[in-house]
């Protein structure tokens, strides 16, 4: 209003400051969707320092966090800088409890009660142990019958474990599953691939039983 009253032309000037502004508000939707989303991570607390999370197409354990952005550090060490205004679903891997959830197919034929009674008592065993017992929560067993596949039949085998120990104790239940089964003669499937070598020259010499000779072609062209 003063410059307008000093009698100078205000209008480009006022043009030009909209346009910066409405260019900074679209900015800045994303600064603050960032910061927003950012509080309400911290209030529900979704997720903090140490977890194993799945964001935004990352997965790894939880470096550092502000209102602003997540770094996660995958299992190769690569780290991930994630915006939170990009996490739409966070998925926390490490909080409280967790499952060993194993399929183990087994070759048609098997004894099928006899197989559930083997990897039961696997399951036991490493639940009353004295190093696991205090990881393991519930001992692994087989749920059900889980398919009819082409290979054999799978079981479904369930347990639960405390959070931050189901990659070490779900490798330690399948190494005494494959020693057990092993030990009690229960076979595991897997694909067979059969290979058909022929000797180039059999095949040729195969190929053109009686066939003419240069000879004979030369005879007939004369």
């Amino acid at each position: 209003m003063i410059l307008g009253k000093l009698g100078l032309d205000i209008g480009p000037a006022v043009a030009g400051l909209g346009v910066i502004g409405i260019a900074v508000g679209f900015g800045a939707q994303t600064l603050v969707r960032d910061y927003l989303n950012g509080a309400l991570i911290l209030v529900e607390n979704q997720f903090s320092k140490g977890d194993v999370v799945r964001l935004a197409g990352a997965a790894g354990t939880v470096e550092d966090f502000n209102l602003r952005r997540t770094t996660v550090r995958d299992l190769d060490g690569v780290v991930h800088t994630i915006p939170n205004g990009e996490i739409k679903v966070a998925s926390n891997l490490t909080r409280t409890w967790a499952r060993i959830n194993q399929d183990v197919t087994l070759a048609y034929g098997t004894d099928i009660d006899r197989a559930i009674g083997v990897v039961d008592e696997v399951g036991r065993a490493l639940h009353d142990d004295p190093v696991w017992k205090r990881r393991v929560l519930e001992p692994p067993r087989v749920e059900r019958v889980e398919a009819l596949g082409e290979y054999g039949v799978t079981l479904k085998i369930l347990g639960s474990v405390r959070a931050p120990e189901q990659w070490a104790a779900g490798g330690e239940f399948r190494k005494r599953l494959l020693a057990a089964l092993e030990a009690n003669g229960i076979e595991i499937p897997r694909p067979q691939r059969v290979v058909l070598s022929r000797d180039p020259a059999t095949a040729v010499s195969a190929a053109t039983p009686g066939g003419p000779g240069e000879d004979d072609l030369a005879a007939d062209s004369d």
